[in-house]
């Protein structure tokens, strides 16, 4: 684990942790960017793997609800769906009008907040789940 990684985030479902970490990466270096003035090459890296990260993380996050019938499944998925339909709407004005401070301000405190409310919240209870019934059907197993 990165050294920079918050322990409470780990959750002990590595696909999970592994996506965690790069998303806090990304989030950091866009944030130092910011504050050091060098923000287009790192928003555009940024910007770039918000994509890669709400398909790769949310099929995943996903998957594990299914499988496993997590009884948050609509709240959670709800989350991701207007998650994603806020990026939508950062890409259209990112298209439409290219990179500004206010956007890249916006952008950052909307990753920012996507961490305090829903991964160290949400996505903690989900990952909970995960190894409780993970341990279960090991035990079952046996």
């Amino acid at each position: 684990m990165h050294t920079d990684f918050p322990i409470e985030l780990i959750t002990g479902i590595e696909q999970i942790d592994l996506q965690h970490m790069e998303l806090i990466a990304r989030i950091k270096m866009l944030h130092e960017s910011y504050l050091n003035g060098t923000n287009t090459e790192k928003l555009v890296e940024t910007f770039d793997y918000i994509r890669c990260y709400i398909d790769e993380h949310f099929a995943t996050e996903e998957k594990y609800m299914t499988e496993l019938n997590y009884p948050h499944n609509k709240r959670h998925i709800k989350a991701h769906r207007e998650f994603t339909a806020d990026y939508l709407n950062f890409e259209k004005f990112f298209k439409k009008d290219g990179l500004s401070s206010d956007f890249t301000l916006n952008f950052n405190v909307k990753l920012i907040n996507w961490l305090k409310d829903h991964v160290f919240k949400e996505d903690i209870v989900l990952a909970n789940f995960i190894r409780e019934k993970e341990v279960y059907f090991k035990e079952k197993k046996l």
